[in-house]
């Protein structure tokens, strides 16, 4: 369980990096730590699953997830904390506002208009809410 103090730790690192370490049971009961790329966005880290280059099997059907965020200047891990994850409808506000705020920070895309379709037929956005 992570103290206010961890909360705002977690918040400021996730800030700092685009990437975290994220471990959950995947399918078959499987346990791993996976690298993947993140926003922070409304209190909480917003990852995309399914993309071309992001598939994180299982991770939207779990309850809880492990987040390890980096110190980006002595890249060792920082803080960890416990998340609940909680998909993101497409075509609703908040899933409007998650993928603005996604593609704002995601480098290196020909298309930023068809990326966002291809998230709403392909992918689900996750928000990975850091538990109390």
């Amino acid at each position: 369980m992570s103290s206010p103090t961890d909360l705002a730790l977690v918040a400021e690192a996730a800030r700092k990096s685009r990437v975290c370490w994220l471990a959950w049971s995947h399918p078959g009961g499987e346990v791993r730590d996976r690298l993947v790329w993140h926003l922070w966005h409304d209190d909480a880290l917003v990852v995309v699953d399914g993309d071309d280059h992001q598939e994180l099997p299982g991770l939207a059907d779990t309850t809880e997830v492990r987040v390890t965020l980096r110190s980006k200047e002595a890249r060792t891990a920082l803080v960890s904390c416990t998340a609940h994850p909680d998909v993101v409808p497409p075509g609703t506000p908040a899933w409007d506002e998650h993928a603005s705020a996604l593609l704002a920070v995601r480098l290196n895309l020909a298309d930023p208009a068809a990326t966002r379709d291809a998230w709403a037929r392909e992918a689900r956005l996750v928000r990975l809410t850091p538990a109390p």
